[in-house]
């Protein structure tokens, strides 16, 4: 029961935060993106003004701006309305890798209201983090021994074979969450397994990111 009520409490503290980031962030990354789109669209069509009767340039521009909206949009650095950051399943994990210390640092707030949030939501749920986590990892440790006396038939199994059956089970959950990441985010599964990696030892570099609009990015920041 103490493991569920951790879970749960984990759960609502990060819904939470990531209902009050996307109230505040939502609305302002779409209003800077529509206004980024319009100034793009200006500026395109000064030049293309400029080259109206150039047809080999205008080609090379049109290629230019194509190649330029592709490597933004992958680094998630341009403000584009179809594909904003903030919402509420970016929004969820940004709360996520606060509440981790991973800090891929792929977006951040734009508002200094955000900036403030980041401050207060980092402090109070480090803190809850830190207690549901002490919580799922005492009954982790319980279940382990329970199983490892039933396997082993021993009445108290000693330190080595709990630290064997941790070092399995941590393995098996990296290798099986790198697959989760390839196979939800097209990569391959070596690009899914090191990107576990830098997750889970919260180095977080942050050149992969989840893609979080679909049901496949849900199911890749479970396991985040």
């Amino acid at each position: 029961r103490r493991c569920v009520a951790a879970a749960l409490l984990y759960t609502a503290t990060a819904h939470l935060g990531a209902v009050i980031f996307y109230a505040i962030e939502g609305g302002e990354e779409r209003a800077r993106a529509v206004a980024f789109q319009e100034q793009l669209q200006q500026r395109r069509e000064l030049v293309e003004a400029a080259l109206v009767n150039d047809t080999t340039a205008r080609a090379a521009l049109d290629a230019l701006v194509s190649q330029l909206d592709e490597y933004a949009n992958s680094k998630q650095s341009a403000p584009n309305p179809d594909a904003l950051n903030w919402s509420f399943g970016g929004s969820l994990f940004f709360v996520l890798t606060i509440m981790t210390t991973i800090g891929y640092g792929t977006f951040v707030p734009y508002t200094l209201a955000g900036e403030v949030l980041v401050v207060v939501f980092g402090l109070v749920g480090l803190a809850v983090s830190g207690a549901c986590l002490t919580v799922l990892a005492d009954g982790l440790d319980k279940a382990s021994i329970a199983l490892l006396v039933r396997l082993l038939r021993v009445d108290k199994p000693g330190p080595g074979r709990r630290a064997l059956l941790y070092v399995g089970l941590a393995l098996a959950y990296w290798l099986l969450s790198g697959g989760i990441f390839a196979a939800t985010q097209g990569w391959d599964f070596f690009t899914g397994f090191y990107y576990a990696f830098v997750t889970f030892s919260t180095i977080g570099f942050g050149h992969y990111t989840l893609s979080y609009g679909d049901g496949g990015g849900g199911l890749a920041m479970f396991f985040l």
